[in-house]
């Protein structure tokens, strides 16, 4: 049976009687107890590397020198503590002003044990659910900063007012150096042109897929991009703000243009592409909290997006991915992602799994594979080694269509050189 950690508890208080009592009292509720009678002592203990205090309680009355409140905001510039405050003050501007400091509560002196007791319980209750917020925040602020597609967002006036590290790291500025200039600072004149000419529509419609644009690096060379964008509105319609993702073209320049060039049967084709992606892309969380904002990005892609262990297995999806494979998340979830690759094609995946987490850069291929209903998907996969390089974020693009369209296109000018020759 595994042994609980006992708790540590500083207790800064300057009447001696009333600290005796207590410290008694926490002793036998199973607490280690440190206590002290001044706050420069206390700023000195909880922040001593050797003392590992969890939590403090803090009288705000401590004679002549630093009194509870600055104690405990000094602290707090340094550690990160629950600090319950422990007072025979009940003013409300006293109350008012240890709400403003921390959130873990205030127990006036005379109450009854139990309630400093429950208090304290409770204190480290509300801690343990900030940390677990915070790590969460934590995780999705590094699949939003190290995802393999860019990711901005815009103000009204065209403010740049937040960008990821990989669209950063693709147009070779510091976060500084972009935050609060103009989004048309770093387009090429060609891209400037075409984001202008379609930026009144995309206000009122509020949505723009795979647009065609060109950045300016820091450097001078041009990165080719596919916009795609959502623009957020207030409750009387009034556009806010819009969020947008942009992916590397660079190396897709030339099929696209013979896609564009295409006759009108593939037209059809992409234009049913677009319309199942803009459907993909329609139901958004509009909650207000801070994690939600990135994990809405994340879900509403229109592309699948997995991430894996070293085995392959999938730890995380988005519900584009599910939509992809033909089955639940909760399903796909642990279950290795070679199983909707088959088996010719397998070592292909391995491979690139493989050079992944070897650290290379800009890994993509194009792969083979079959939903869980056994039917055949074409797929274009890039993939990224995340943080602690214990997985790998991949994205995947179904060119199912796409690839049908490029084969009838095929079988036409093969069958025009044919008629050619009979003629």
């Amino acid at each position: 049976m595994n042994k609980i950690k006992q708790k540590t508890i500083l207790l800064v208080e300057d009447e001696v009687i009333i600290a005796m009592l207590e410290i008694k009292q926490l002793k036998r509720e199973g607490y280690k107890v440190i206590h002290t009678t001044t706050g420069e002592k206390a700023v000195i203990i909880a922040c001593c590397e050797d003392e590992c205090i969890d939590l403090i309680l803090m009288d705000i009355d401590l004679g002549s020198g630093m009194d509870g409140t600055d104690a405990a905001m000094e602290i707090l510039k340094q550690k990160n503590i629950p600090v319950l405050f422990v007072s025979s003050h009940i003013e409300k501007d006293i109350v008012s002003k240890t709400e403003n400091i921390t959130s873990y509560g205030y127990v006036v002196k005379n109450s009854s044990f139990t309630v400093l007791d429950a208090s304290i319980k409770m204190a480290f209750k509300l801690f343990d659910a900030k940390q677990k917020l915070q790590n969460q925040i934590d995780e999705i602020n590094d699949l939003y900063n190290n995802a393999p597609c860019g990711y901005h967002s815009i103000s009204p006036e065209g403010i740049v007012i937040s960008i990821n590290d990989t669209e950063l790291k693709w147009l070779g500025y510091s976060r500084n150096e972009i935050l609060g200039k103009k989004i048309s600072e770093f387009m090429t004149a060609d891209g400037l042109k075409v984001y202008q000419e379609i930026l009144p529509a995309f206000k009122e419609t509020g949505f723009i897929n795979n647009l065609e644009l060109s950045y300016l690096r820091k450097d001078g060379t041009v990165l080719s991009v596919l916009f795609t964008g959502n623009a957020i509105f207030d409750d009387n319609g009034n556009y806010l703000m819009s969020r947008s993702t942009i992916t590397d073209n660079t190396e897709r320049l030339q099929a696209d243009y013979i896609l564009r060039k295409s006759r009108h049967e593939l037209e059809v084709h992409r234009i049913e592409l677009e319309m199942q992606n803009e459907e993909l892309r329609l139901v958004r969380d509009l909650s207000e909290a801070a994690a939600d904002k990135y994990s809405t990005l994340y879900e509403l892609s229109p592309v699948g997006y997995f991430t894996l262990d070293r085995d392959g297995t999938i730890v995380e999806l988005n519900l584009s991915g599910a939509s992809l494979l033909g089955k639940e998340r909760s399903v796909l979830t642990g279950t290795n992602f070679k199983f909707f690759v088959p088996e010719a094609n397998r070592s292909d995946f391995s491979m690139f799994i493989d050079r992944i987490f070897a650290n290379e850069s800009g890994i993509s291929c194009d792969l083979t594979m079959e939903n869980s209903n056994g039917d055949p998907l074409f797929v274009h996969i890039k993939g990224l080694i995340s943080g602690d390089e214990q997985r790998c974020f991949i994205i995947a693009f179904d060119i199912t269509k796409l690839k049908m369209a490029y084969e009838k296109i095929k079988t036409l000018e093969s069958l025009k050189i044919k008629n050619n020759e009979i003629l």
